[in-house]
């Protein structure tokens, strides 16, 4: 029970949520049946005492005083499914801006009550004005709807009045110039992590359309996604980057949060790309965005915020050495990751933070009383330890490690990626651990060696010590 859909649902949902729900499951135009309602009283009951549904409980609260029917439970199991899955669509219209008007304004119409429509439509512009502040493509295409609709209305009033087909030409160019725009910055930025090979399409005369077209320029919006673009297309060229960043630090003035949070994730994986291509200066830039995301708030989810952008965080203030901030923002944040894996990131972001003020033993101490149950959480604990002991001279335990990595390592089902990229540290591990450092052609040979690789996450480290 506790691992259906059902469940599921109402354990996501807040209280009001379920108050909500509650009177749609009392409301005879939802339901009718009292078994759909015992068994939302029953859950709701366990929701709020924390406790978990046990089936034979959930039965006998169902079918009080009568033999619980398996098949009869499973269809007031789906009523209730059901009615949980139309309240958050009811829940989710009320949230979007102009789409419960247009539905009301298409309904009205197609029972010939075109003032009400009407008027619902002018109520929907005004609420989504194109002098608005939110630009997010999914405003501007409720925008362009908007006006098909009234277009339709007026199609139908008359045949000589201006239909205002420009306008309406204009919002959909916008619509679909910022849609494209946004998803090619999502592919440019996943394909570079995963090396995917993405079609493209438009992409080429979207770019040139805006580049042309002043009026899609002087919007902040299609600007930001458009140099974001750029900016991902060529990464050498450091003037898209630049052209970009005013408009990233005031984005709240441009789009709603959750808008403002895709973008600024697009811009931040760009300069920690850049960063990982040695070039230092990004890592001030990515600090500069970090900080005023989460002054913002756009990087919260819930209140809570990623352990990944937690790492990353640390790592882009690790990179220059701004220990003292490093630790400031790891006492203001470590509370905020769930507290599934707050513990872990945690000890080991402080212990990077060790190793890098070169506080081995604290950083040792740090990495062997956490818990990594994150296999790849662990992986990198590990890569740590090795750069302890190797920096500390700890030859004996270096080699204890580095056999038990590679029993691990073979035991172990990991990403193709990962799996072998720590395959591949083990191995320039033992290879810098027995190179003869008066051999210079060795020495050139491994370096060359660890240049040439596509996938080394301690390239940098590693090629630093043969140095």
């Amino acid at each position: 029970m506790h691992q259906s859909p059902l469940w599921q649902i109402l354990s996501a949902m807040s209280g009001p949520d379920l108050r909500e729900m509650g009177k749609m499951v009392e409301s005879p135009f939802f339901n009718r049946r009292k078994d759909v309602r015992l068994l939302f009283d029953y859950l709701g009951g366990c929701l709020r005492k924390g406790k978990t549904p046990d089936r034979e409980e959930v039965l006998t609260a169902v079918f009080p005083g009568r033999m619980p029917d398996a098949g009869r439970f499973r269809l007031v199991l789906h009523l209730l499914t059901e009615i949980a899955r139309q309240f958050l669509v009811l829940d989710q219209l009320d949230r979007e801006k102009g789409q419960k008007a247009l539905l009301m304004a298409q309904a009205l119409r197609r029972r010939a009550l075109d003032r009400q429509a009407r008027n619902v439509l002018q109520q929907a512009g005004a609420k989504l004005g194109i002098s608005a502040p939110h630009g997010d493509p999914e405003v501007q295409e409720r925008r362009f709807q908007i006006q098909a609709e009234v277009l339709q209305h007026d199609r139908s009033s008359t045949r000589t009045r201006d239909l205002n087909l420009q306008q309406l030409s204009d919002h959909l160019e916008k619509s679909f110039v910022l849609r494209k725009l946004k998803l090619a910055c999502e592919l440019l930025s996943h394909q570079a992590v995963f090396r995917a090979d993405y079609n493209f399409g438009l992409l080429d005369a979207v770019l040139e359309r805006v580049r042309q077209a002043p009026e899609l320029t002087a919007a902040p919006e299609v600007s930001l996604y458009y140099h974001c673009c750029l900016a991902l297309l060529h990464p050498a060229d450091s003037t898209h980057f630049a052209n970009m960043k005013p408009l990233l630090l005031r984005v709240e003035t441009i789009f709603q949060p959750e808008e403002c949070r895709d973008v600024m994730l697009l811009a931040l994986n760009f300069c920690i790309r850049r960063l990982n291509d040695g070039h230092e200066a990004f890592a001030h830039e990515g600090l500069e965005l970090y900080n005023d995301a989460l002054k913002k708030g756009y990087l919260l989810e819930k209140g809570e915020l990623s352990r990944f952008t937690f790492r990353n965080v640390v790592g882009m203030g690790l990179r220059i050495k701004a220990f003292d901030w490093v630790e400031g923002f790891i006492a203001d944040y470590g509370h905020r990751i769930a507290p599934a894996h707050r513990e872990s990131m945690v000890s080991f972001n402080r212990a990077r933070l060790e190793y890098s003020r070169k506080r081995y033993r604290e950083a040792m101490g740090l990495l062997q009383k956490a818990d990594y149950q994150d296999l790849l959480l662990h992986l990198a604990a590990k890569t740590l330890l090795l750069k302890i002991y190797y920096e500390a001279g700890e030859l004996r335990l270096l080699d204890a490690l580095l056999d038990s990595l590679t029993i691990f390592l073979r035991r172990k089902k990991i990403i193709g990626y990962h799996q072998e990229n720590y395959r591949k540290i083990v191995r320039y591990f033992q290879k810098l651990v027995t190179i003869n450092r008066f051999d210079t052609a060795a020495v050139q040979g491994l370096r060359q060696q660890i240049e040439a690789e596509e996938h080394l996450t301690e390239r940098e480290w590693l090629l630093a010590q043969l140095g």
